[in-house]
Formats: C-alpha cells, sequence, structure tokens
C-alpha cells in the first residue's frame, strides 16, 4: 500500500466542533416498500453506544444529510419529488413539497437555510430555500451521455463541487451561481462516486472507483491517494475526521470472490485497511474523531471500528439494507418555542390570547418569559412569567382605550433558560373600539359603560314597581324605607342599608 502525497491531510487539521448529545442517524432501503431512519444514541463510549427508535420515511430513500448546525437532518432519493426533513430537537419527520424533481444527492448550504439538489436527469443542480420553497436551477455543462451525480458544500458557503458519472468534476461558484469544470479524468467511472470537503474549505477529496483524490480550493491541483486495491474495486463512501486530520474510506466489491470488502484509513503517513463484509455502503466519523461507524447492508447492522488502531468495536442492529448514517447533534440544555395563532387582531379595550409551546431537547431547566408588546398594546396582568420545558401556555395581550387602530410593530416573546435563549414574534393589528349596547349586554335599567369611554342610560323600571338591580328590573322586597347611617344607603332590593 502507497500513499502518492504523504502530506495531503497535513494542511487540513481544524478545531472540531463539540457535539453535546451525539446521535447517529441511519436510512435504510429495503429491496421493497419505503425505507425506515433509525435512531442511535451515540453519546458515552462507543460500547455504550445503543439503538433507540425507528421513524417511517415514505419511500425509499437513498440520500441523508446532516446541515450545517447538525440540528436538523433531509432525506431524499432518486425518483422523488420530496424531501423529508428532521429536526433533531423533537424527532418529528415532515415533508418540503412541491420540488417537481427528480432528486439525487443532496447538501445542506452553511446558511441552514438553504439545500443544494443534484438532478441528474436535468443535468442540473436546483437550490432550495427550505423556509420559502423558492429555487434556483444552475445548470451543470456535462459532456454528450455523462450526468451529475455527488455533491459537496464548502464549510465556508463559497462553492457547491458536483462530480459527475464520466470522472469530471465542476465547481459551482455560489455568488455566481454558475457552474465551471475544476478536474477532468479522474482515472475512470466514477459510479456511486463519494466526494467531502475539508472542514477549511481548502480542499475536496473524490472517490472514483478504487482511488482517492485531492483537489485543492480554488486551484484544483490534484494529487491521487491510491490505497493500493483492485482499480475495478469500489470506493462506496469517504468521511473526514472532524479536524480534517484523516480521511476513511468504504470499499465496497463487487467483482472478485470472496469479496474484497475494507475499510480504509488514509493520513499523513500511511494507509492502514480493515476487512469488512456484508456488503459495506457508508462510513462516518463520530463527533469524537476516533469512532468509526460502516452501514453494513447485508448485515443489517453498523460496525463500529476504534479509528486510530483500526481494531473492532461492535455492532449496532438497524432495519435491513442501511445505506447512509450520520451523526447529528442535540445540544444541550436546549429547547424550541412556537406560539399559535401567529397573527392576531384585537379592537381597543379588548383583549386576546395566545397558546405558547415548548419542546425539551435535552435538560429540564425551567424558561424564563419576556413579553415585548408595541405601544398601545399591554400583556395581560395574569400571564405566566415561567414554563417549564415541554409544556405549553396561555398568554393573554390587551389593547387600550384610545390606540389608534392599524398595524403595529409585532408582539415578542422571549424565552431563556439561562443556557440558551429563543423569540417567537406574533404580528399584530389594532381595530376601533367596539361599543357594547344595553340588549346586547342584557340591561334592562340602570347605567353602563359602552367599553369605549362612554356612559349608556338604560332607562328605569318606571310603572313596574318594580327596583333595578345588577340592570335588571327585579320585585320589591320591602314597602317602607328608612334613613341609614353616613356611608350607607338604602338598599331596595334588599330592604336594608348597604355600604356605599
Amino acid at each position: 500500500m502507497r500513499l502518492r502525497s504523504a502530506t495531503f491531510l497535513l494542511s487540513l487539521l481544524v478545531a472540531p466542533v463539540a457535539f453535546a448529545d451525539p446521535r447517529a442517524y441511519v436510512l435504510s432501503a429495503p429491496s421493497t416498500g419505503a425505507g425506515n431512519l433509525d435512531l442511535i444514541d451515540a453519546s458515552g463510549a462507543p460500547s455504550q453506544h445503543h439503538f433507540v427508535t425507528r421513524f417511517g420515511v415514505s419511500s425509499r430513500n437513498w440520500y441523508l444529510v446532516a446541515d450545517s448546525d447538525h440540528q436538523r437532518i433531509y432525506t431524499t432519493g432518486e425518483g422523488n419529488a420530496f424531501i423529508e426533513t428532521m429536526d433533531t430537537c423533537d424527532s418529528f419527520i415532515s415533508t418540503l413539497p412541491g420540488l417537481g424533481l427528480n432528486n439525487g444527492m443532496i447538501a445542506a448550504l452553511p446558511d441552514g437555510q438553504q439545500l443544494a439538489l443534484v438532478n441528474p436527469s436535468a443535468h442540473e443542480v436546483v437550490l432550495l430555500n427550505r423556509s420559502t420553497l423558492a429555487t434556483a436551477h444552475i445548470a451543470i455543462p456535462v459532456a454528450s451521455g455523462d450526468a451529475p451525480y455527488g455533491i459537496a458544500a464548502l464549510p465556508d458557503g463559497s462553492a457547491l463541487y458536483v462530480t459527475t458519472d464520466f470522472a469530471a468534476v465542476f465547481r459551482i461558484d455560489l455568488s455566481t451561481r454558475v457552474a465551471s469544470l475544476a478536474a477532468q479524468n479522474l482515472g475512470g467511472p466514477q459510479i456511486n462516486a463519494s466526494i467531502v470537503a475539508a472542514p477549511d474549505s481548502s480542499a475536496v477529496f473524490v472517490a472514483n472507483t478504487g482511488t482517492v483524490w485531492k483537489l485543492t480550493v480554488p486551484t484544483h491541483q490534484r494529487a491521487e491517494v491510491n490505497a493500493g486495491q483492485n482499480p475495478f474495486v469500489e470506493i462506496r463512501e469517504l468521511a473526514l475526521t472532524p479536524d480534517g486530520g484523516t480521511l476513511y474510506a468504504a470499499q465496497l466489491d463487487n467483482v472478485n470472490s470472496p469479496p474484497r470488502d475494507r475499510l480504509h484509513r488514509i493520513d499523513t503517513n500511511k494507509v492502514s485497511s480493515v476487512s469488512l463484509s456484508a456488503h459495506p455502503l457508508s462510513v462516518a466519523v463520530h463527533p469524537d474523531g476516533a469512532t468509526v461507524y460502516v452501514a453494513l447492508a447485508g448485515a443489517s447492522s453498523i460496525s463500529m471500528f476504534d479509528g486510530p488502531t483500526m481494531s473492532f468495536i461492535g455492532t449496532v442492529g438497524t432495519d435491513p439494507n442501511p445505506v447512509r448514517v450520520r451523526f447529528a447533534n442535540v445540544p444541550p440544555l436546549d429547547f424550541r418555542m412556537s406560539v399559535s395563532p401567529t397573527t392576531l387582531s384585537i379592537a381597543a379595550n379588548d383583549s386576546a390570547s395566545v397558546h405558547l409551546s415548548t419542546v425539551a431537547c435535552g435538560g429540564n431547566r425551567d424558561i424564563q418569559l419576556r413579553l415585548y408588546p408595541p405601544p398601545g398594546v399591554v400583556a395581560g396582568q395574569y400571564d405566566p412569567t415561567t414554563v417549564a420545558a415541554g409544556a405549553g401556555v396561555d398568554l393573554g395581550f390587551a389593547v387600550i382605550l384610545g390606540t389608534p387602530p392599524g398595524p403595529k410593530n409585532p408582539i415578542t416573546i422571549v424565552g431563556s433558560n439561562g443556557l440558551d435563549t429563543h423569540a417567537v414574534t406574533i404580528d399584530v393589528t389594532t381595530t376601533a373600539c367596539v361599543p357594547t349596547t344595553c340588549q346586547g349586554s342584557g340591561f334592562q335599567c340602570g347605567s353602563l359603560s359602552d367599553n369605549c369611554g362612554q356612559t349608556l342610560s338604560c332607562g328605569e323600571c318606571a310603572g313596574t314597581g318594580d327596583v333595578c338591580s345588577g340592570g335588571q328590573c327585579v320585585p320589591r322586597r320591602c314597602t317602607a324605607w328608612r334613613r341609614c347611617p353616613k356611608g350607607s344607603h338604602w338598599d331596595e332590593v334588599e330592604c336594608a342599608c348597604v355600604a356605599d
């Protein structure tokens, strides 16, 4: 085994980002029917990693990616005109609809909002804003008969790199959204080619059958890393350690008998390998930088290895035919907030309420609430100031009498648990005060506020022999009255002196 570029990883070392609560997600694609997404608790020692639960996906997906902040994952597949997404906080799968694409591989851009999807049949990459669903189509000028396949986003957000079936690599400048050729003739067909970007955005690594290539960014100087295997044996997938110092390659052998399936470890001074079995399709490096997960489709499991020593640690069972494995993170003591409704229309001297919901993503600290209504709007006197993580509360808001009608600045609700802070907003419009009436309030007599600063006279009980009490004409209880002490008056209903 040999390494043609002995320093090809040395310049990539960067400080890894610590994961507070790492999880592994394993996507399966059974031979028939829809697949599943298995959740593995990957915290603690590798020997303690274990299966947690399983989520159903809508079809037989093949592609899985964790987004830039590692708190959301996406899955899709060829022939699917949609993307399924899961927030790792609440572990709920939802669908981004209406794409109308023959989705291929997928990448998440570092802004946390955009996704890049390869559309092989249209020879393009489509940028999708996951919030607005706005799309931008970028043509890939491939040669006749060629098609784009793999994709990777540079962590600095400057470019995308796309591989093709005919061993070419294209760069998409995200400032201009134009694709240009970065490299070609990388030594053979690139069926199922894998591409990964260095964490410092200085290079991309491309797997081409039995060869791994490094392309520097932005000059695209190439260096070949040859692990010494049969050139017709496929490197199925690549994975870099978080610091960029070591590259791992899962080798799938569909040619030889018995198959020469391997896990390769490639660093600055050597290439080491360990034999695998049962059809390895995916590889990922744990955030600790040392534990390596390999998805074995034929064994319906994840095999774990200690990367530095390449020693086997153990397995975690999965759904049949696992095809992708990725790590994601749940931050410590984090939470989410949402509010319903998100729009209010409130008349002057009236009120309305919203329901604030929270989701606990870890820990159980109470969330302190601060309410910021715009001028003319006030928070309810009895609105709670705290809510338990995972619980919900109703919050009331009133409009002060005399507030001019029209749109106002949003109401902002800020929640903090001492370690993390989130905010939600409510659009609010005020309307003119709506006066009440004697009839509408059920008053037969006496006086009544019209709710808009005026007093209504609702008449008397004359001619009936009744007396007015609380807006109602009621029979007298006595026929005579007497003088009452100072500070009280005679109540004809009670036939008694009552305090003023």
